[in-house]
């Protein structure tokens, strides 16, 4: 490793680095990620054990999340002051070492990267229901830009048709979801009903009675523990939210990589323009919808599909807990 690297990048910047990766979004907040630091290098590795096997049983979304991790980690690199450098894959697409940060000099954040970097302690996945609001054209081709600057590409469906025929694809499969024994063990499993859970998906981030829920597009039931939710889904109208889409050219890993960062630049973009977002992961999980979902948006590969909105209540929800960061990063 160069010594200008081990010299910039110390252990204690990359404790620091990780300790704002972690607060990343992952899949059923599995934080399916490894740290690794050691003279100047902080490698990212997937660590399979928290691998969804039902949902995810390639690893996709893994790596995704793994993606979103990553751009967190070169932000709070910007945030003191440092330029990382990123290699993907740097063993063959086939290892599970994800991703290598060194560091190349030095250089004060923008004010855009401080912006946000402050998104990332207010960033949260909001299931709530979402108001009438509508995202303006304005923020939507922010967010592109966002996303192409980290090798992916958005899709808005904004065409009434298009809706339809999405959220009839949504309700399908959710419908096979809920009708899967096997994914419906797997989310009890990362359901938590302990408070001082550090992963998974806790009581006070789901809502009651999905089913009673008046939404256009269907919202992932995490219910299963059928226990009181915190969340209610009462609501005058119906929700009518934007709908993004996340997608690559390939559908290699490291575009999925690719795909974790531009998710990861979209949500934390949203929260600085005061956007609320959550997934509509249902239709992605499914192979057979997501080749639907393809053929519809004529092409490339949809990696995530996101509702976006501003809930009807003011309150702030609640993040979901993150594992120690000693839990997740060795230091050499």
């Amino acid at each position: 490793m160069t010594t200008g690297s081990a010299a910039l990048l110390t252990a204690e910047r990359a404790r620091d680095i990780v300790g704002v990766a972690i607060l990343a979004a992952s899949i059923h907040n599995t934080q399916p990620w490894r740290w690794q630091y050691a003279d100047g290098a902080l490698e990212l590795h997937a660590d399979r054990s928290r691998q969804l096997t039902v949902a995810d049983p390639y690893g996709r979304q893994l790596v995704v999340s793994c993606g979103g991790a990553l751009y967190h980690a070169q932000i709070g690199a910007r945030m003191q002051g440092l330029v990382p450098e990123i290699r993907r894959f740097p063993d063959g697409e086939e290892s599970d070492l994800l991703a290598r940060m060194t560091v190349t000099g030095e250089r004060p954040p923008t004010q855009q990267e401080r912006d946000i970097f402050a998104a990332i302690g207010e960033r949260h996945t909001d299931r709530r229901p979402f108001g009438s609001d509508s995202l303006p054209l304005a923020v939507v081709d922010e967010v592109r830009a966002a996303v192409e600057a980290q090798g992916a590409f958005l899709h808005s469906f904004d065409h009434r048709d298009d809706r339809i025929e999405l959220a009839a694809m949504i309700s399908r499969s959710d419908t096979q979801e809920d009708d899967s024994p096997e994914y419906q063990a797997e989310l009890r499993r990362w359901s938590r009903t302990d408070p001082d859970a550090v992963d998974g998906v806790p009581r006070y981030a789901v809502a009651a009675d999905e089913d009673s829920r008046q939404s256009e597009f269907a919202v992932r039931n995490f219910d299963v523990a059928k226990e009181a939710a915190e969340i209610s889904v009462e609501s005058q109208h119906v929700e009518r939210p934007a709908v993004l889409l996340i997608g690559t050219d390939t559908d290699s890993r490291t575009a999925h990589l690719e795909a974790g960062a531009g998710l990861a630049a979209t949500m934390l973009l949203l929260t600085v323009r005061k956007w609320a977002a959550s997934p509509l992961g249902q239709v992605v999980d499914l192979i057979s919808s997501r080749e639907r979902l393809r053929a519809m948006i004529g092409g490339g590969y949809p990696q995530m599909l996101l509702r976006v909105g501003r809930p009807h209540v003011t309150e702030r929800a609640k993040a979901t807990p993150r594992r120690p960061i000693d839990d997740v990063l060795t230091l050499a």
